[in-house]
């Protein structure tokens, strides 16, 4: 993810709420949300996860798992602001357990394409996530940031009546009612109540929002001679003779479960393609196209060509 990724991924949410809500919908908070996380990428930690501390700028409150140091309300110097419990689909006006979890994931894995905004909609309440989930629920001790949990509190619906979002490190933000407003609470939460967690993330979504190492360097040799070095910034295609692809060795270095996933195809939307394997870290590959294309890099596999899941190269370094 790049400083213009978050900015985008957050004008974009909004555009569509006001096209669908209209204009009061918009008060301008998400949007700085995102301009000051976008101004301390730099500053962020290795391994921070963006959309955690996206969440965070919404319990009023500063907390040890906050990293932004910037105050988020002109109009309230020293506090951020704190999202009341009502519903609606704007993080800028309010939620409650599950709208919340929803709008972010809405914001997370929205994007336009062909002019139209596409998003994941986890369900608008608690026991229609539980439906959508039931039957992908991920092991208690495999939850990680991103994750919904639902619990069953009370009778009111058959299996689930309230979720929160891990934020990873053993700590959630959840709502339950008005006089329970966004809070952190530690993820023991009544933990006898709970009914499943879900992944509601992919592991390329995952990585795409978690800061990577910046700044390395690689080579670029032929025949064991340096011809010049570039960055994780940078594209770089190699062509032989006649413009004939090269084909190069890659190992793999880096995947959000020990592996990145290979899919039939490229370019677009990444959801449309299926996924036909994996690379697992330290398995070499052979690499037909150089270019990246919407993350992805063209790989020989089974015979065929697959393309690997590269995250701007951090997933991969050249032999």
């Amino acid at each position: 993810m790049t400083k213009q990724d978050l900015l985008n991924k957050a004008n974009n949410y909004m555009d569509w709420i006001v096209r669908r809500w209209g204009t009061g919908q918009d008060t301008g908070y998400t949007r700085r949300v995102a301009q000051e996380l976008s101004e301390m990428f730099d500053d962020l930690p290795i391994g921070t996860k963006i959309f955690t501390q996206f969440a965070l700028q919404y319990d009023g409150k500063e907390t040890e798992e906050d990293l932004l140091l910037e105050d988020l309300t002109p109009d309230q110097p020293g506090t951020e602001w704190q999202m009341p419990y009502k519903a609606s689909f704007s993080l800028d006006v309010g939620g409650d357990c599950i709208d919340f979890c929803r709008n972010l994931i809405i914001m997370i894995t929205g994007e336009m394409v062909d002019g139209e905004y596409e998003y994941r909609n986890i369900g608008n309440w608690s026991e229609g996530v539980y439906q959508n989930y039931k039957r992908e629920f991920i092991p208690w001790g495999e939850r990680r940031a991103g994750d919904v949990i639902l619990y069953k509190l009370s009778d009111r619906n058959p299996n689930a009546t309230h979720g929160s979002l891990c934020i990873g490190g053993g700590k959630i933000l959840q709502t339950s009612s008005r006089s329970n407003p966004l809070r952190v609470d530690d993820d023991s939460w009544n933990r006898d109540k709970v009914v499943g967690v879900c992944r509601t993330l992919t592991d390329e979504e995952y990585e795409f929002w978690t800061i990577q190492e910046q700044g390395a360097i690689m080579e670029i040799r032929v025949n064991g001679e340096k011809i010049g070095e570039f960055t994780q910034d940078d594209v770089v295609t190699i062509q032989g003779k006649d413009d004939e692809p090269v084909v190069r060795k890659a190992v793999c270095i880096k995947g959000g479960s020990g592996y990145v996933n290979v899919r039939d195809g490229r370019g677009g939307d990444y959801k449309q393609y299926e996924v036909i394997g994996q690379v697992y870290e330290g398995e070499q590959v052979e690499v037909i196209d150089d270019t990246l294309d919407h993350e992805y890099l063209a790989i020989v596999w089974d015979g065929g060509v697959g393309y690997a899941w590269c995250d701007n190269g951090n997933h991969f370094a050249w032999l």
